[in-house]
């Protein structure tokens, strides 16, 4: 089974939070043995984005902005959706709780799940349909 980091770089529909992750140096954190849940951003969720606001966050200099928004996406510990109906809030990495929901579709902070539940050796990866920025 591949980690966190294996599984956003082979997977194009994650390809702008591959990029990101690796401008923030979130690789080697999310390849270690965890576990944690990502809530990883489509495509579809940075195309919401303008497209020179991405640029700017994957610049050298905005590095420490980028990290704060990309540990903003990311939970200690494996939280499949059978545990997310069990669970209001959970803390971030970027230390900030983040809203879940399970009424009709699963949500965190709004932000609809599109791909649940994807295993990987050191947690969970569920793809996101917004970008969660922190507060």
């Amino acid at each position: 089974m591949q980690t966190i980091a294996e599984i956003t770089r082979s997977v194009p529909a994650l390809r702008t939070m591959n990029a990101a992750m690796k401008a923030a140096n979130m690789f080697e954190e999310l390849s270690g043995p965890g576990p944690f849940t990502v809530f990883a951003p489509s495509e579809t969720a940075f195309d919401k984005i303008p497209r020179y606001a991405i640029f700017e966050l994957l610049r050298p200099d905005t590095r420490k902005q980028l990290l704060e928004t990309m540990r903003h996406h990311v939970v200690r510990g494996k939280m499949m959706t059978g545990d997310v109906r069990h669970m209001t809030t959970a803390t971030t990495l970027q230390g900030q709780d983040v809203r879940l929901e399970s009424d009709h579709d699963y949500t965190v902070n709004g932000a609809k799940f599109v791909i649940a539940d994807i295993e990987c050796s050191n947690g969970v990866i569920h793809v996101i349909d917004t970008v969660i920025p922190p507060l």
